[in-house]
């Protein structure tokens, strides 16, 4: 990027609509879409650049000049933060690197309302009565033969075949049967690793851990319960 700002008698923070565009294109790639925010340019105060999220304007993004030139450094203050929901102050070399900054920002905020969302009572309720069950497992002393991990084995590739082949009649479940296979590899190599009271809690809440994105839908739970008692079905 040339010149990102249009200089006017002494002033350095007006800046090129050439720059502007391009700030738009990157808040209209987010999430929310460009009239989702308002954009400032102050050419004569500090902040020079406000950007606000219309629906809630706490969270805002100001950028500020800390240098001499076009190649001066750029403090800003972005809320929400990368940890504090008030903000927090960031400094760059360059332009180029503040309007990355930017495509961030809006990705925090788009994160902050999903984490707000309140939890779904009966998937709260489904993966609480999973862990009751993964509580209620036996304390067993010693360590699986052989042929115990042969045979548990092959109950967990009969689990991965069923779950492989629910989870195909269900919406956007590639990443989290991703998840799941990769988490059922754990729990197959901890079978010669942990004592057996040991080994069903983990392998339980491994498996409560990969699968719980699909408790987000009634056949999704459906899917979990069978899969999980067919683990859990030890007697």
């Amino acid at each position: 990027m040339e010149r990102l700002f249009r200089k006017e008698g002494r002033q350095l923070s007006e800046l090129r609509s050439t720059t502007l565009k391009e700030i738009e294109r990157s808040l209209d790639k987010s999430y929310f879409a460009l009239g989702s925010f308002k954009i400032t340019n102050h050419p004569e105060k500090s902040p020079f650049l406000i950007i606000k999220f219309i629906p809630e304007d706490r969270f805002q993004f100001s950028v500020s000049k800390s240098g001499y030139g076009v190649k001066g450094s750029f403090s800003t203050e972005q809320a929400p933060g990368e940890h504090l929901a008030s903000g927090e102050k960031f400094t760059y070399d360059s332009f180029e690197q503040v309007i990355s900054a930017i495509d961030k920002w809006t990705n925090r905020i788009d994160q902050d309302f999903l984490s707000r969302r309140p939890p779904d009572v009966n998937v709260e309720q489904f993966v609480q009565n999973l862990r009751n069950s993964i509580d209620a497992a036996p304390n067993e002393p010693g360590y699986f033969s052989s042929e115990e991990v042969a045979t548990i084995r092959d109950r967990l590739s009969e689990l991965e075949r069923i779950v492989v082949e629910q989870a195909e009649k269900l919406d956007d479940s590639e990443k989290q049967l991703k998840s799941f296979q990769m988490q059922l590899n754990e729990v197959k190599n901890d079978l010669e690793k942990f004592p057996k009271g040991v080994w069903y809690k983990v392998a339980g809440n491994k498996l409560i851990r990969a699968v719980s994105d699909f408790a987000s839908s009634e056949s999704g739970r459906k899917l979990i319960s069978e899969g999980i008692k067919r683990l859990l079905d030890w007697k």
